[in-house]
This record gives structure tokens, sequence and C-alpha cells, in this order.
């Protein structure tokens, strides 16, 4: 039986996968939101993430990841889809932490680093604009 559960799982996420590949971001949502919460495993829960910030859902995303933060503390990918979806909605504070977070995790992950740099160097640029303006 668990055998079973084995292959459909790996069927669902191929699934999952080739329409993420190819930008069919809404049938990913559907067929995921059949799945009962309770019954979605990190991997799949992970995919309906994606594909929310994909489709400029972050508030739905956000909640997604609430829901799964337990399993992804240690996971550099939950922590910068977390900020990737906080940049969107302008918290960059957030933003800033949960990439700070992600880059630690796995200082190696050149996507990950590049966000979170850029941000670093628009914030930097941005309060300096600021604090010009005040001064004037």
């Amino acid at each position: 039986m668990k055998e079973n559960n084995n292959l459909m799982k790996e069927k669902l996420l191929r699934k999952l996968g080739y329409w993420y590949e190819n930008s069919e971001f809404d049938k990913i949502i559907d067929k995921i939101l059949k799945i009962p919460k309770d019954q979605r495993d990190y991997e799949t829960s992970s995919y309906l993430v994606k594909a929310y910030n994909s489709i400029e859902k972050f508030q739905s995303a956000i909640e997604e990841l609430e829901i799964i933060k337990d399993k992804g503390r240690k996971d550099p990918l939950w922590h910068f889809r977390l900020g990737y979806a906080y940049f969107n909605i302008d918290n960059y504070e957030d933003a800033l932490k949960e990439y700070e977070i992600a880059h630690k995790l796995d200082e190696n992950n050149k996507i990950i680093k590049n966000h979170f740099e850029a941000l670093k160097i628009n914030l930097f640029i941005g309060k300096n604009y600021l604090e010009d303006e005040i001064n004037t």
C-alpha cells in the first residue's frame, strides 16, 4: 500500500513540475486545492506557493507558507519564497529578513544571493535619497 502511495506522489510531483515549467499555474492551484490541507505534504504545498507567487497572489502564498512554516524553518527556499511574497507586497523589512535567512542557509544559491543583495542596495539607496531630501 505504501509503495502505491509513493507512486501516486511521484506521479503528482512530476505533473506539478511539468505544469510549473510550462507556466500552467492555474492547473497547479486547482489540483492542489482539491487535496485537503491536512493531507498535503511539504513538496506539494511548496508547489502551491510557487504557483501563487507566479500569478501574483502574494497574500495567498504567505498564508500557505504559514501553514508549512514548521517544516520550512531550515529550508532556504521556504524563506526565499516568503521574502519574495513580502517584497511584492512592499513589505521590504520582512523581505530583507527572509532573504537574509535564506542566504545564510544556502550561501551558494546565486538567485537567493542576487535578490538579497539587490534588496539591500535598493533599501540603502532609498534611505540615502530620503535623508538627502530631508537635509536639503
